[in-house]
């Protein structure tokens, strides 16, 4: 990637680095991308606990775990996706696919409206299945959320571990899974059930899930003006400069265009996470 200063205007100059080094700067090829790939992090996880029992999700049954986002309060979260173990399932024609989607809590429950909706894996299978969040869905820290499903016409059985079984080691800092889980009956979210052969447990059990995403980092917003307005313009689906994540930095290619911009001064970290 290149930078383009033509057009009127005096070069601008980055403090601390001279006006020869800026301008060199502004003028080198950047040959940027990420080849070994930006991976996310798992945030919260319990796939290493003991499981206790399955539990159906479909069409009257819906199923919801909470969880509580970590410490990040100057930005937040990126949430990436959510893995959740199956059972078994069954394929189209024989069931209609599930819906997995993330809501706030709404006063202990997830009565409130999906916040995101979850993108299938292209083949619903037994064990780990990955539902990939949307570009840019973001999770405020301190907060608690719910992964809610509604498993199909036939449903879709889920494995779930002990209420008491806690999360696994190396969680995101602040980040846990709450120790129950809601199903949605005739209307009403109640405490869940997790049904072991022929018995149900009442004290519902806790669905085993990973919680995959990132940090969100204000890495853009602070910049020059001029320069936070082009790497934004460089990102597919991104107004917010807040929203460009370390990735986006890496993938950009092409011109950052700064033609007739004017800028006269440029800041230390203008072109932080291009590298050249």
């Amino acid at each position: 990637m290149a930078a383009d200063i033509g057009g009127h205007g005096s070069h601008p100059h980055a403090p601390g680095l001279g006006r020869a080094a800026t301008a060199l700067l502004l003028s080198l090829p950047l040959v940027v991308g990420f080849a070994a790939g930006a991976q996310a992090a798992i945030l919260v996880s319990n796939m290493g606990k003991a499981e206790i029992g399955n539990r159906l999700a479909d069409d009257q049954t819906w199923r919801a775990q909470p969880f509580q986002t970590g410490t990040n309060v100057d930005a937040g979260y990126i949430l990436e996706s959510v893995e959740l173990k199956l059972q078994s399932s069954l394929q189209p024609p024989y069931s209609r696919t599930p819906t997995v989607s993330i809501r706030r809590d709404a006063g202990g429950d997830p009565s409130g409206r999906d916040l995101y909706t979850l993108s299938n894996p292209g083949q619903i299978r037994t064990g780990l299945n990955t539902f990939t969040a949307p570009n840019g869905a973001k999770l405020d820290a301190n907060a608690t959320y719910w992964v809610v499903v509604r498993g199909g016409l036939t449903g879709l059985t889920f494995k779930a571990v002990d209420s008491n079984a806690g999360i696994d080691s190396g969680a995101a800092a602040g980040w846990t899974i709450l120790p129950r889980h809601e199903q949605r009956e005739n209307g009403r979210w109640v405490l869940g059930r997790v049904d072991s052969g022929f018995s149900s447990r009442g004290d519902g059990g806790v669905m085993k899930i990973r919680v995959n995403g990132t940090e969100r980092d204000d890495l853009v917003c602070d910049r020059t003006p001029r320069v936070r307005t082009a790497i934004v313009a460089k990102v597919a689906g991104i107004s917010n400069c807040g929203d460009v994540t370390a990735a986006h930095l890496a993938a950009i290619t092409g011109t950052l265009s700064f033609r007739f911009a004017n800028i006269s001064s440029l800041k230390l970290g203008d072109f932080d996470g291009l590298t050249g």
